[in-house]
């Protein structure tokens, strides 16, 4: 083989291995960067406010009318 060709080799080598290990480390960061997204989302259920003490506390508010089966208003409309 020529020279030129042990270069032209080298260089096909050369870039084929960059290019693997450039897509293995994006492929490890994808994963971190996943993980990282996972920890940080919050599901909305849990950061919800607590509407058991509320609604107890609103039925024990003078003037609460308790909503009627059937009726869709809520239960500030009822005045």
């Amino acid at each position: 083989m020529t020279v030129l060709a042990w270069i032209g080799v080298g260089l096909a080598a050369f870039l084929a291995l960059s290019l693997l290990v450039g897509v293995g480390i994006a492929h490890i960061l994808g994963r971190i960067g996943e993980e990282i997204a996972r920890l940080q989302d919050v599901e909305p259920w849990a950061s919800a406010p607590l509407t058991r003490e509320a609604d107890e506390a609103a039925e024990t508010e003078p003037g609460y009318a308790a909503p009627r089966a059937g009726d869709r208003r809520s239960r500030w409309s009822n005045s």
